[in-house]
């Protein structure tokens, strides 16, 4: 399918290309982030820290073969503290910010309530055996796996989906996933901008055909996926039944 005729059959595109930056004090970090459409959506998968502070832009939504979505650029920051010592010895404290997450969030929402949870972290390597293990050793290596039950774990993991997810890995960067409720999260940490073009310049066909493969990777996700299938759809579900 042509990434053009992605934009005429996407409600998103309607791109809404805007920028929000806020500092989050903790007493209301899940409070008036009205301005960041996907974040308390974010910080509800539980797949990432809170922020102290975050960023982002060029925030879209849509729906493409019934599944609705909605996706942004996303830069969390936290906190850190330091002391310097000055010139005549006195203690400065000294505040930074330290970016662990700069990259896309997609938010794909089912047709369907999943009857489990799923989610997928970042391997940090480590000696002790994980807990939950696929037959897979290329995903053990790269996923610290985290299901309600492991008969679910295995419902979604299937051999078809776990090489989907490497590949999205491998070609997108590294992978935060979660299935919840009627919701599939994906957080991609890459350090890349994605949706956006620059409007201040001429447009050049390089920049058309790098926006046309951001989207590209929506459609990807959802046909590779299958998010329209029985599996994520109650309502070809009880047709079937």
């Amino acid at each position: 399918m042509d990434p053009y005729a992605i934009f005429k059959s996407l409600n998103c595109l309607k791109i809404a290309l805007f920028k929000y930056t806020k500092r989050l004090p903790a007493a209301v970090l899940v409070g008036d982030i009205s301005d960041c459409p996907v974040l308390n959506l974010l910080l509800a998968a539980g797949l990432v820290k809170p922020p102290d502070r975050y960023s982002g832009s060029s925030y879209i939504n849509g729906a493409y073969k019934g599944v609705s979505f909605e996706a942004s650029n996303v830069i969390l920051e936290e906190e850190v503290e330091d002391e310097e010592e000055d010139e005549e010895g006195n203690i400065i404290e000294t505040t930074e910010y330290e970016t662990y997450f700069s990259g896309q969030w997609y938010i794909f929402y089912l047709n369907k309530n999943l009857e489990g949870i799923l989610k997928l972290l970042p391997k940090i390597p480590t000696y002790r055996k994980a807990k939950y293990e696929t037959e897979s050793l290329e995903f053990n290596r790269a996923f610290k796996i985290i299901p309600s039950d492991k008969q679910f774990m295995f419902y979604i993991l299937t051999p078809l989906m776990m090489e989907k997810i490497l590949t999205l890995r491998s070609n997108e960067g590294t992978i935060y996933l979660a299935f919840q409720y009627n919701q599939l999260h994906i957080g991609v940490n890459n350090w890349q901008r994605k949706f956006s073009l620059n409007l201040n310049n001429s447009i050049q066909k390089e920049s058309v055909e790098r926006l046309k493969n951001d989207f590209k990777v929506v459609q990807w996700i959802i046909d590779e996926f299958k998010l329209d299938s029985y599996k994520f759809n109650e309502t070809i579900n009880d047709y079937l039944e």
